[in-house]
């Protein structure tokens, strides 16, 4: 599979993703604890903060503050590199989600690049790729 290739079924999985989100932030009920960010942050900008929720939240706050509490249990890689990268950006909270969306995207691309050159090694599972992208779960790579 060619790098182009690559990239424009990533580009549909994202779109078909944001229309799934679309249709969420319509049609599902508001749970007030599970907002990355709090209240305020999502009802103003729900497109972003909506890949913040459930661990993404636990993983802003390590890159901010450091381990506190409870997030101890978080490997350290992802928000020291968040926080490396917001610091060239600019600290402000949102910089540090979209520094955080843009080290997922990055870091998944990255991974199904290694995972598509393994399956060129067993030409028999080259479907591996499309099966998975095209299960339900496999949003929780991004």
């Amino acid at each position: 599979m060619s790098l182009k290739k690559l990239f424009l079924v990533y580009i549909g999985w994202r779109l078909m993703l944001f229309i799934f989100l679309f249709f969420a932030i319509s049609t599902v009920t508001l749970q007030m604890n599970f907002l990355g960010g709090g209240l305020s942050s999502y009802l103003h900008k729900p497109y972003l903060w909506s890949w913040l929720n459930f661990d993404g939240e636990h993983f802003i706050s390590i890159a901010r503050q450091g381990y506190q509490p409870l997030t101890y249990f978080y490997f350290p890689a992802y928000p020291l590199l968040v926080r490396f990268l917001t610091r060239i950006v600019g600290e402000s909270f949102n910089g540090y989600a979209k520094t955080g969306l843009f080290v997922s995207n990055i870091s998944f691309l990255i991974g199904i690049i290694g995972l598509i050159r393994l399956i060129r090694l067993e030409r028999s599972c080259i479907n591996y790729y499309y099966s998975n992208i095209s299960f339900p779960d496999f949003f929780l790579f991004s």
